[in-house]
């Protein structure tokens, strides 16, 4: 693939995943371009202390990977805290037959 100064598609990153769905449904509402999702744990960070705070994840469940590829995801990874693990289980959820 060459380089090119167009923009080719819209990512969410390091998003805590309880937002990912309306940020989707409004994504979509805004542009046809490909949708690439990237959420964190859902940990809050304290940047005056470098800490993570709350209840988080360090994956995501089947039903929510699937409900955000539903919503218009053609990418689908992690972001802080969510490991290797959690990566391959994502790609083996988004394969044919997974």
């Amino acid at each position: 693939a060459g380089r090119t100064d167009r923009v080719t598609a819209f990512g969410i990153n390091c998003t805590r995943p309880q937002h990912i769905d309306s940020l989707l449904i409004a994504a979509r509402r805004a542009t046809e371009l490909p949708l690439l999702v990237y959420p964190n744990h859902g940990r809050v960070w304290h940047g005056d202390t470098y800490t993570w705070s709350g209840v988080g994840v360090d994956h995501f469940e089947p039903e929510l990977v699937q409900r955000w590829r539903d919503l218009g995801a053609r990418a689908i990874g992690g972001c802080c805290g969510i490991g290797p693990a959690a990566i391959a289980e994502i790609s083996r959820l988004l394969k044919p037959g997974g």
